[in-house]
């Protein structure tokens, strides 16, 4: 099954929150929409699958459960997980309160993503948006204004975004905890949530520092504790410290030390 719906909205109460229409999109496979140039906002919920939002502030992953917002003329496109189904809804709206209501939910450009604590609860929201306005008897119309604000309560709810120095310490533990693993920035940023660019300008601002410098001071500083305390082969100290290939390792380790691996090692058993 593949189905695309919307159902129009042709009540107002002023122009500060409008409503114009709700959809839904049900099993879609391979799915791609945008780029967003219209001047309203699209908030929609997705029920199933995955997908990577693409934004002038960068790429964020989209799965199951959450929300996500594409904001009015940003030229936002999204595409879904290839052959995974895809369902979703949304509703679509504008006015000159809208700004004010996205930044109370701490939803903007460079956070466009959220994943609400009570899915079910916003799940239903959408639900009942939908089925309100397929009806036009005015007592569904009114239903529809108040669900929509109820929405927005609930979003405006929600936990926000830590705070820069909280998402920096995180990204530090994670560096310090995994960068045997051979971690990137990107992983670090996924598992934050947060886009990759902002991730490293948070980093960057706070310390001075970009997060691959760091990830790099932590992979070879410990290469340096092993090539001298240890008998591992330098093939070894590059898998143990995250670097599969070990030529790789040798010569980005002696960019960092000014010495190959075998000639660090050396000078420190004189």
């Amino acid at each position: 099954m593949n189905t695309f719906q919307d159902n129009y909205f042709d009540f107002t109460l002023g122009s500060d929150l409008v409503l114009h229409y709700c959809g839904r999109r049900i099993n879609s496979i391979n799915h791609k929409y945008g780029p967003h140039f219209n001047n309203i906002y699209i908030l929609s919920y997705i029920c199933d699958g995955e997908a990577q939002l693409l934004t002038p502030c960068g790429a964020f992953e989209l799965r199951a459960g959450q929300l996500y917002v594409l904001f009015p003329a940003s030229g936002a496109t999204y595409t879904t997980a290839p052959n995974m189904n895809w369902s979703i809804q949304w509703i679509v709206a504008e006015g000159s309160q809208m700004t004010k209501i996205m930044s109370l939910a701490d939803l903007t450009p460079e956070h466009p993503v959220m994943t609400p604590r009570d899915p079910n609860r916003i799940r239903m929201l959408y639900k009942e948006l939908f089925n309100n306005t397929m009806k036009a008897d005015p007592s569904s119309k009114l239903m529809c204004v108040s669900l929509l604000y109820e929405l927005f309560s609930v979003l405006a709810a929600e936990e926000p975004h830590p705070v820069a120095n909280t998402y920096v310490s995180a990204a530090m533990e994670l560096i310090s905890r995994h960068y045997a693993e051979g971690i990137t920035v990107g992983n670090i940023a996924d598992r934050l949530s947060l886009n990759c660019n902002y991730l490293s300008k948070l980093i960057k601002s706070e310390l001075d520092v970009t997060p691959i410098k760091i990830i790099n001071h932590i992979r070879y500083d410990n290469a340096m504790r092993l090539l001298r305390h240890t008998d591992l082969t330098i093939t070894e100290v590059a898998r143990t410290v995250g670097l599969a290939d070990a030529l790789y390792f040798s010569r980005s380790f002696k960019r960092y030390t000014g010495f190959s691996p075998s000639e660090y090692r050396r000078i420190m058993h004189t």
